[in-house]
């Protein structure tokens, strides 16, 4: 949810997010690491007035950024946020993972949601998902109840998206017929990590 001053809390205000989360500790093996020192640096730098949040327009500026500085290329598997960046490409589950990073570099859990039709031969999309308690006006939102994947246990409520350049509304990549097949957290995400 924003808060009073339009921002997305970092840590552990329930009014603001479902959930927060630790920020990972630096690896001591850098080829483990899947942001690195570049990845960490970008994600610090998104906090244009240095207030030690994330808000809304940050977001949306990064996102704004991201989709303006990467191209779309489908990917065998999806990228760690380091190699998207060095790549300076990737698929929607790429585009995906960079911006769970950065919630997850700010404290904020996010999710990945995977979108499908119901023939599974049809190509579906990933997106982020935010679980806040309370959806800014005219924001899109999901309710994932039972989707959790991959050990994920998506608490109830209700999840705004983060679908390339849009913050709480989805892209033209997301089709009629599709509906949200599965939730899963970033670090669990398939090749992830």
């Amino acid at each position: 949810m924003a808060d009073l001053d339009g921002a997305i809390t970092a840590v552990g205000d329930p009014l603001a997010v479902l959930e927060a989360v630790e920020r990972p500790p630096v690896s001591e093996d850098p080829a483990a690491d899947p942001w690195g020192a570049r990845v960490r640096a970008l994600y610090a730098s998104v906090d244009a007035n240095k207030n030690g949040k994330l808000d809304w327009d940050e977001l949306r500026g990064f996102q704004d950024w991201t989709y303006q500085r990467f191209r779309y290329r489908t990917t065998a598997r999806p990228l760690v946020p380091r190699d998207f960046l060095t790549m300076g490409s990737g698929d929607c589950k790429s585009f995906a993972l960079f911006t769970e990073g950065l919630l997850r570099y700010w404290g904020i859990r996010a999710y990945i949601g995977s979108l499908r039709f119901a023939d599974p031969e049809r190509v579906g999309h990933a997106l982020v998902l935010i679980g806040l308690t309370q959806i800014p006006e005219g924001m899109e939102w999901f309710s994932p109840r039972g989707l959790g994947a991959g050990g994920a246990e998506v608490p109830p409520g209700r999840y705004i998206p983060v679908d390339y350049n849009l913050v709480g509304a989805v892209t033209d990549a997301v089709k009629p017929g599709m509906g949200l097949a599965s939730v899963v957290r970033g670090e669990d995400y398939p090749d992830w990590y």
